[in-house]
Parts: C-alpha cells; structure tokens; sequence
C-alpha cells in the first residue's frame, strides 16, 4: 500500500510474505483484518484500500494479488532461498522466541537473504541481538531499522579555533539586580490518567519516548500495574539500559507472574546477559502461560 501511495508501478517490486504455519498462511491470503489492527493516527489508507463487511475490514483484491505466500522455516535455507535477496526484511517479534544458539542461526539466515546495504526491521526488543553483526541502525525516527553492512568510520571534528589571549572583548555595564517578587504557586490540574492501550500503541510505532511518560504518568495516578511496567521495561531495553530494563520486567512478573508478553521479553534480555538456563525457565514459563489462557 506504501508503494502503491507513492506511484510506483507494481512491475517494479515483488513481496514475499513467508510463515511456518500453513494456517497463518491461510489467514494472511483472505487479507481480513479487525479494528484493533489499525493503529496510528493516520488512517487514510483504510478507506482507499479496505472494505468493511460484517467479518472486519477486507483487504483490496488488487493489493492482495501482489503479495506472493510461501510456506518456510527461516532455519531451513531450502525452503527460503528461491534464488532470491531482499531490499528490505520485515521479521518483528520472531527472534524473542528462539535461544541465543537458533537467534544466531536466524540472524546469520536473514543477513544471506538480504541485499548489500538491505534494510532488516525487527521488534524493539529485538534490536541488541544484532550487535555482533555487521548491520547499522538507521536512526530512523519510529523504526528498529539496520541497514546491512558496516558501520561508517567516525568522523574527525574540526580543530577548534583558539582565541587570542589578547583579544580584547567589550565590556558591558553592570546593572543592579532587581529584587524579585514570589507569588505563590498553585498546584497544576490533575489530568486523568493515559490508557496503556494507548502507549501499546505507541510502542508498536516506536515511539518509546512518549510511551515511558504515559506509563510514568499511569503508574502515578492509578497505581502499580504489571503491563505498565512491562512497557517501560521494553522501552530501557530498546534503549540499551539493561538492568533498567530487568527491574521494570521483575516488577511486572512481581504483579502478574504469568505476564507472557515480560516472560518472552526478559527471558531475551536474560539470554543475552549469558544466564542461558534462566532464559530457558523464563521461555517453558511463557509457554506454560499460553497454554493455561488457552
């Protein structure tokens, strides 16, 4: 839909949309999406592309035909490869459920895949596994993007020029200090606390800043709460503050020991601190949560 919002003609691109489950599969082809799929602000795509009906909102027969569904396993490069590399991977939230060993195989699988100069996306807490791997961040505002390669070589600032001990600057008058007058300060309004769903949200488009201050400011108002904390741990841990990170996880499973999501989440941050039994515990614990929900 981005492609096709930018005029460029479906001849020139090729997208392959791969899953292990035929059943996913299944569920992509019919291109049906319900309301909470729909995130952002910016939903003018909906209308130019969907339809409504009484299963959700169906995708444009059109759009629909340019994705091409393989079944494939990212650790079997038979199954992949097609004789063909990528410009950009879009693999979010995958790697979280492998140990470090299949993380690295993973890794090592999409890097052949892509392009020199490729761009892999991955999920926000995702983005550590990459460190030893010649890829690059972006620094594009609200992605986890990399780009394939090696970082460029810092740059050497310009020597800074010296200034004459002779120089002589103007001298400007002196005036007294007026004496300043206090009012007193009245306490700012309360505004209601901020929806986690709506920092949930903003997660998934990146934007951590604005989720830490939503979950600070829910945590204050309305007290401890265990998906809180998981955001704000997902935040320091996209951010590389890792004990940060594992005391916001440990609060969380403090407050709801079977939280799935700080269970998958810490068991990776946990994986790369090098406990891999921890994260092996962390991982049967998150498995276990799912099948008790289910």
């Amino acid at each position: 839909m981005a492609l096709l919002d930018a005029q460029i003609s479906p001849d020139r691109f090729h997208i392959d949309a791969i899953d292990v489950s035929e059943r996913a599969l299944a569920l992509a082809r019919k291109g049906c999406y319900g309301r909470n799929s729909f995130r952002g602000q910016e939903l003018d795509y909906r209308d130019r592309y969907f339809q409504q009906s009484d299963e959700g909102c169906i995708l444009d027969p059109a759009v629909r035909q340019l994705v091409h569904f393989h079944r494939g396993n990212l650790l079997d490069e038979t199954s992949l490869t097609r004789g063909r590399t990528y410009d950009a991977i879009f693999c979010r939230n995958l790697l979280i459920y492998f140990d470090s060993a299949t993380q690295h195989r993973a890794i090592l699988g999409l890097e052949k895949l892509l392009t020199p100069q490729g761009l892999l996306c991955l999920g926000p807490a995702e983005t550590g596994l990459l460190a030893p791997f010649e890829f690059t961040h972006t620094r594009v505002p609200l992605t986890f993007a990399f780009r394939k390669g090696k970082p460029a070589p810092a740059r050497t600032p310009p020597p800074i020029a010296k200034v004459s001990p002779m120089h002589k600057f103007p001298r400007f008058p002196i005036h007294p200090i007026a004496k300043p007058v206090f009012k007193p300060l009245l306490p700012p309004p309360v505004a209601p606390a901020p929806g986690l769903d709506h920092a949930s949200r903003l997660a998934d488009e990146g934007r951590l800043d604005e989720v830490a201050a939503l979950c600070r400011a829910f945590l204050k108002q309305s007290g401890a709460s265990a998906q809180a904390y998981h955001l704000l741990g997902l935040v320091s841990d996209a951010a590389g503050r890792t004990e940060e990170a594992a005391g916001h996880y440990r609060k969380a499973l403090y407050l709801e020991p079977q939280h799935h999501d700080t269970l998958l989440h810490y068991s990776l941050l946990t994986a790369r601190r090098g406990d891999a039994s921890a994260a092996q515990a962390l991982r049967q614990r998150a498995r276990r949560s799912t099948e008790k929900a289910a």
